[in-house]
């Protein structure tokens, strides 16, 4: 395993990871540590998946695909038809 690195949250991130948690609540039972476990590792699945370039769909206007800039961060590719 590599060396662990720390990232701290914003306020914004940190209620987005909390409203993501709330949606797996009913799931487990009312079990907050679990909801949280979940929502963590399905952020961590939509980064992932958004690096490789792997959530797109078909528009009227084109492929619209959910990246990663190298500047990081999140953005929207369109690949016009």
């Amino acid at each position: 395993m590599g060396k662990s690195k720390t990232t701290k949250l914003s306020d914004r991130d940190w209620d987005n990871l909390v409203r993501l948690a709330s949606g797996y609540l009913p799931l487990t039972g009312g079990d907050v540590r679990r909801a949280m476990s979940k929502a963590l590792a399905a952020h961590s699945d939509l980064i992932a998946a958004a690096k490789e370039g792997a959530i797109s769909t078909d528009t009227h206007d084109g492929r619209v695909t959910l990246v990663v800039p190298d500047g990081g961060g999140v953005a929207l590719k369109l690949e016009p038809r």
